[in-house]
């Protein structure tokens, strides 16, 4: 079963009682392997998105005049797409701590974000 990490961010002001929970799955990301850039866009990993987009952008054109191959071009996308399925959910859980100010709470084994979210609210209760 999957491990899922448990951010809270608690209201900023002091009669904000509001929790703020967000829940990231530790370890590879199928849909960030597949969709790269689109999915840190989705998650507000604005400048790593870019980055990786000009690249792809500069390879497409590479390609296309003919200073570097298909196979080449093959290669480094499959490259990126594994360096964004191992490390995605790392750099959105380094961004929520650093840029949105959440704390990692607590880590739980299960088998999805929803069974992850009810056994995090059955506790509070």
């Amino acid at each position: 079963m999957p491990l899922f990490c448990i951010f809270e961010k608690k209201g900023i002001e002091k009669n904000d009682k509001k929790t703020q929970l967000e829940i990231i799955k530790v370890g590879f990301s199928k849909t960030a392997f597949v969709f790269t850039f689109i999915w840190g866009l989705s998650n507000k990993l604005n400048y790593l998105s870019f980055v990786t987009f000009t690249f792809f952008i500069l390879f497409v054109v590479l390609v296309s005049s003919g200073l570097i191959g298909y196979g080449v071009f093959l290669t480094i996308m499959f490259l990126n797409s594994c360096y964004w399925g191992f490390f995605a959910n790392t750099v959105l859980a380094r961004h929520l701590i650093e840029k949105g100010n959440y704390v990692p709470v607590k880590i739980i084994t299960s088998e999805n974000k929803l069974t992850t979210l009810i056994t995090k609210l059955s506790e509070n209760s």
